[in-house]
């Protein structure tokens, strides 16, 4: 491996890699979208991120069992890096950034990594689908077609990613959601959300998840997704 160090990741190419050739520029966008993200959340992770970069997913699925693109796991971002795949900078560290602050629903865990992603300028839409396309473009397409899912079912959503999940849909639906609540209420109700809310598939619990979020934005879960659907008409 060639590493490269900067002051908030330890980064892993393989020699005469892609990567490698690009790893000044890498590292360089890492470090800007890992400030910018902190500075939105209001904090930050002390030790430093582990980033792996494969050649092809060949190489990356014999090394780490995970057959996606690209992951956040504790610590660590593992991510494929060529020619044709280059995921953008943001998505994965905003997963750790935010894991400082609780472990919400997938709506508001990948909502929010999917809504920065395009905030900072990256294609957020390049892992699930619909390349270089706007998450609210995406979302609204898919009003219109009647293909959303209601934001009630969403809301109880677990885990975006697999096909039970309806990713092409839910990742730029709950993208689009998001970014609807932080830039009509702001960031601080954002962030208390974040904190109080508890990642579960138990019912009772996300029951208690939707009569919080509704406390904290004083508007009951069906009038907000009025609201946000009413933006993207």
């Amino acid at each position: 491996f060639t590493i490269k160090e900067t002051d908030h990741f330890r980064i892993y190419c393989y020699k005469n890699s892609h990567s490698e050739t690009e790893i000044n520029k890498i590292a360089e966008d890492r470090e800007s979208g890992f400030r910018k993200i902190s500075d939105l959340l209001q904090t930050t992770v002390q030790d430093k991120i582990i980033l792996m970069f494969y050649p092809n997913a060949e190489i990356k699925t014999r090394e780490t069992g995970h057959t996606g693109s690209g992951l956040a796991d504790g610590n660590y971002i593992v991510e494929i890096y060529n020619d044709s795949i280059k995921l953008n900078p943001f998505h994965e560290t905003a997963h750790i950034i935010a894991g400082e602050l609780g472990e919400p629903p997938a709506l508001f865990n990948e909502g929010f990594a999917v809504y920065i992603s395009e905030a900072l300028g990256g294609d957020s839409m390049d892992s699930p689908s619909a390349p270089s396309k706007k998450i609210n473009n995406v979302t609204a397409g898919n009003f219109h077609n009647n293909n959303l899912i209601p934001l009630a079912n969403l809301f109880k959503f677990a885990e975006i990613g697999s096909v039970e999940s309806q990713y092409a849909i839910a990742y730029p639906e709950a993208g689009s959601f998001i970014k609807f609540i932080i830039e009509k209420y702001g960031i601080d109700k954002f962030l208390e959300t974040y904190k109080s809310l508890e990642n579960s598939y138990d019912p009772i619990i996300s029951n208690n998840n939707r009569k919080r979020f509704e406390e904290i934005y004083n508007i009951s879960l069906t009038d907000i997704e009025q609201l946000w659907l009413s933006s993207l008409k």
